[in-house]
């Protein structure tokens, strides 16, 4: 685990500043290894030397964040033969050294259970309920392991199971009611369904609502630790490297189907765990390609579902995530069209992914006001030597195919049809207001954006723009400059006080 990512713990804090949660949490998991993010919850070994890492990034996170975190116990497939210390008592000791609090998934309570072949009323016995915040439920997957052994999902794709609701109650009568989430993010049903499951859950709630009183006070001293301490000796320096080799072996067979599983990890069933590291290796190859689908709707709709699965599986492994942002995941998608055989056929594939790229930057990209007309028409015959500054979103793309027209068939924009008049689009791609727009440019307007956007006075754009085609018409360029909410202010000479 390598150290946490400032900007991204920047990021975080300014969204929870911004929004003022009730409440933070994170999985005990990891998700990424080098300079390479996997988007799941990956799974580790209890030991004494994952103990001081895990307790050294809480430590951080609840730092940069000023406030409490919340840690939320996994829901596991394999475990790892190096595990010596019991989870329950990990998450004991991880909250007591650093003061976080637990969130309590049931469903991953069971789910990890019968995975592992465990008792879940004897986990929840162990578990440190008086650290408990927060609970969630929600809904797996049954299916089997090589052998018949049963093997759960966590899918958050199904109502909430009979035996995890017997759990829940369980919980409740020793805990006390605590805030509960239902998680059900996959196949989502209707509204009736979602809401039958948070009236089950709420009346559960209201029977067993104790006060404040009859509560542990998860800020005293835990009686548990001091034993836990003995043996696992937190004071003594651990070996952080330890855990490096397993976790490069995990997560270099994540991205490569044909690779063994990992030396170490093992099934707590005695089945052979190969079916069950499958489930991290789908989870996260599967949430890669659905990353990409949703970042480049226009390129999966020409290509086709399987063809897209197959590409997408691909690029995964050429090109991982360096970013824990997904949205931004698929950067390099363009260029590994151009060079992709398959794709060969699809000349255009190329350039209408980078106008999705672009679509995504220019959706996030910073806000800005666009200039007054008033300020052109005000500097008259100094206009020319005016530099304009364009929006913070504009990016201008060019292309010897309709690209602009065969996103907009491929995103519903604009019905399927034939075209015609198969001739280049260089389009604009800009957010003015909340949506993003993308335009197709009038001839020369390429040229002359690219100038304003390098610096250029707008005389010397304009005159890129009628250099590069006699087609280029000035007043209609500079009205969709000024129509457009494309400029967003007008640089001034301070020295002259002229533009």
């Amino acid at each position: 685990m390598r150290p946490l990512d400032g900007a991204h713990l920047r990021r975080l804090k300014e969204l929870c500043e911004r929004y003022a949660p009730e409440s933070f949490s994170e999985h005990l998991a990891w998700s990424s290894h080098g300079e390479v993010y996997y988007n799941d919850l990956l799974p580790l070994p209890y030991t004494e030397e994952t103990l001081a890492r895990v307790v050294e990034h809480v430590d951080a996170v609840q730092a940069a964040l000023g406030r409490e975190m919340l840690l939320e116990n996994p829901a596991t497939y394999v475990g790892f033969a190096e595990s010596t210390i019991p989870e329950t008592e990990f998450l004991r000791a991880v909250a007591a050294r650093t003061g976080c609090g637990l969130l309590l998934d049931v469903n991953n309570v069971f789910v990890a259970a019968r995975n592992h072949a465990a008792d879940p009323v004897a986990y929840l016995a162990a578990f440190p309920l008086e650290r408990v915040k927060e609970i969630h439920l929600g809904g797996h997957d049954e299916t089997v392991d090589e052998t018949g052994a049963p093997l759960l999902i966590d899918a958050h794709g199904a109502p909430v199971a009979d035996p995890v609701w017997t759990l829940y109650g369980h919980v409740l009568a020793r805990a006390g009611a605590q805030p509960t989430l239902i998680e059900w993010d996959n196949d989502v049903p209707p509204w009736p369904v979602l809401r039958a499951e948070a009236e089950r859950a709420d009346r559960m709630l209201t029977s067993e609502r104790r006060s404040p009183d009859e509560r542990s006070d998860s800020r005293g001293a835990d009686p548990h630790l001091a034993a836990l301490e003995a043996v696992y000796e937190p004071g003594r320096r651990v070996r952080l490297a330890m855990f490096a080799p397993l976790q490069a072996r995990f997560a270099t067979a994540l991205l490569d189907p044909g690779a063994p599983v990992p030396e170490g990890v093992v099934s707590h069933t005695g089945a052979p765990p190969v079916r069950r590291f499958a489930v991290y290796r789908n989870n996260v190859v599967v949430s890669l390609i659905e990353a990409l689908r949703a970042r480049f709707p226009a390129v999966a709709r020409i290509v086709g579902p399987e063809f897209f699965a197959a590409m997408a599986r691909l690029y995964a492994a050429a090109h991982p995530p360096a970013s824990p942002v997904m949205m931004w995941f698929g950067e390099a998608l363009p260029e590994f069209l151009a060079s992709f055989p398959p794709a060969r056929e699809l000349p255009y594939l190329p350039d209408v992914a980078r106008l999705e790229a672009a679509h995504t930057r220019a959706y996030h990209a910073a806000d800005a006001a666009p200039v007054d007309p008033a300020r052109f028409a005000a500097l008259g015959e100094a206009a020319g030597a005016a530099r304009v500054a364009l929006h913070p979103s504009a990016a201008i793309l060019r292309s010897a195919h309709p690209v602009v027209t065969i996103w907009a068939m491929n995103t519903g924009a604009t019905p399927l049809a034939p075209i015609a008049d198969w001739r280049g689009e260089d389009a604009l791609v800009m957010r003015p207001a909340l949506d993003v727009e993308v335009r197709a440019l009038p001839p020369g307007g390429a040229a002359f954006l690219e100038g304003l956007a390098a610096g250029a006075p707008l005389a010397a754009a304009i005159e890129a723009g009628l250099h590069e085609t006699a087609e280029f018409d000035v007043s209609r360029n500079l009205a969709g400059l000024i129509g457009a909410g494309l400029a967003v202010d007008l640089l001034i000479d301070a020295t002259t006080g002229t533009p």
